[in-house]
C-alpha cells in the first residue's frame, strides 16, 4: 500500500511539473513572439533605442503575373527581397479590389536577445528632430528606367511597418513588361537591452519558487526512514539538481549528470531524495522558459 502511494505521488508531481512548465512555455513564447520584443523595443520599455539612418531603400522587380485578376482575389506571396540591419524585406502580398490593385512590404525583423539592428517605418519620437524626411518614398520605374505611372498611385502606411501602394486598374497595362518599384522610406536603429529593466517583474518567479519550497516541504514530510540531516540532505539534492556550469555562456545541466552518475541510488529515503533532484532539474529548465529577450 505504502508503494502504491509513493507511485502515485511521484506521477501527481511529476503531471504537476508537466503542467507548469507548458503554462510557463506558452507564457514565454506569448510574451516574447516578435511583435511583444518589437513593440517594447520601440517603446524603450527595458531598451535603448538609437537612430542609425533615414532613406533606406528596398528595390525589387515586380512581375505582372502577381497582379490578380478578380476582385478581392489575393496573392501571398512571402517574398524576401532584400536583407538590410538585421531585418528581411518582404513583398507579403498583392491583392486586387474593384477599381484597383495594391501591394503590401511588410518587415520580419530577426531580433537578438541583447543587442542589434532593426528597420522600421516608424519615426521614434525622439528623433524627429534630426531627420529630414524625403518626401518621394516610393519610385516605380520601367525597364529602361523611366517613370512609369508619373506619380498616379496612392500610398500608404500602416501597423507592423508596413509599407503599401495602390495602383489604379487605368495603369494595369503599363506593368505588362513588369515594373521596378523602389521604397525608400525605412528607418534604421541599434536597439541595446538595459540591464536590470524591462517590463514588470512576472508574477510567475514568486509563484513557482512557492510552489517548489511547497513541495520540498511535502517531500520531507513524506520520509519513510528517520535520518540525520535530512531536510540539509534534502535541499542538497535538489540544489544538485539544479546546479549548472557555464560553456560559452551555455548553462548545461552538470548536477543533474552528476547526480545520475553517482547518488541516484542513496541508501534511505531514495524516493524523495530522487524527487528532489527532479525538482532541481525543473528549476534548472525554468531559467530558459522565464527568460525575457
Amino acid at each position: 500500500m505504502t508503494g502504491s502511494k509513493s507511485k502515485l505521488w511521484t506521477w501527481g508531481m511529476l503531471l504537476v511539473i508537466v503542467v507548469l512548465i507548458g503554462m510557463m512555455t506558452a507564457n514565454w513564447f506569448y510574451q516574447n513572439r516578435s511583435e511583444a520584443v518589437y513593440n517594447r523595443i520601440f517603446n524603450q520599455d527595458g531598451y535603448k533605442l538609437t537612430f542609425i539612418e533615414e532613406g533606406v531603400e528596398a528595390e525589387f522587380f515586380f512581375k505582372p503575373e502577381w497582379i490578380p485578376e478578380q476582385e478581392d482575389e489575393v496573392n501571398e506571396l512571402g517574398l524576401v527581397i532584400e536583407e538590410k540591419y538585421d531585418t528581411s524585406i518582404v513583398l507579403d502580398k498583392v491583392g486586387k479590389r474593384r477599381d484597383d490593385f495594391y501591394l503590401h512590404l511588410t518587415l520580419d525583423p530577426h531580433l537578438e536577445r541583447s543587442s542589434g539592428y532593426v528597420l522600421s517605418t516608424r519615426l521614434h519620437e525622439s528623433n524627429r528632430s534630426l531627420i529630414h524626411a524625403n518626401s518621394v518614398r516610393w519610385q516605380i520605374t520601367d525597364t529602361a528606367g523611366q517613370d512609369l505611372l508619373g506619380g498616379q498611385f496612392g500610398t500608404g502606411d500602416g501597423p507592423g511597418s508596413l509599407a503599401a501602394i495602390v495602383v489604379s486598374d487605368e495603369y494595369r497595362d503599363k506593368f505588362a513588361d513588369g515594373a521596378t518599384i523602389r521604397f525608400s522610406g525605412y528607418y534604421s536603429y541599434w536597439y541595446e537591452k538595459i540591464p536590470g529593466e524591462g517590463t514588470s517583474p512576472s508574477l510567475w518567479w514568486p509563484l513557482f519558487n512557492l510552489l517548489l519550497f511547497s513541495l520540498l516541504v511535502i517531500l520531507y514530510r513524506r520520509r519513510s526512514t528517520d535520518e540525520a540531516g535530512l531536510v540539509f540532505k534534502i535541499a542538497g539534492y535538489f540544489l544538485l539538481g539544479a546546479f549548472t556550469f557555464n560553456l560559452n555562456n551555455v548553462g548545461l545541466p552538470l548536477g543533474f549528470v552528476i547526480y545520475l552518475l553517482f547518488f541516484r541510488h542513496p541508501p534511505t529515503n531514495p524516493e524523495i531524495k530522487q524527487q528532489a533532484a527532479l525538482l532541481g532539474l525543473v528549476l534548472y529548465i525554468s531559467q530558459f522558459l522565464f527568460g525575457r529577450i
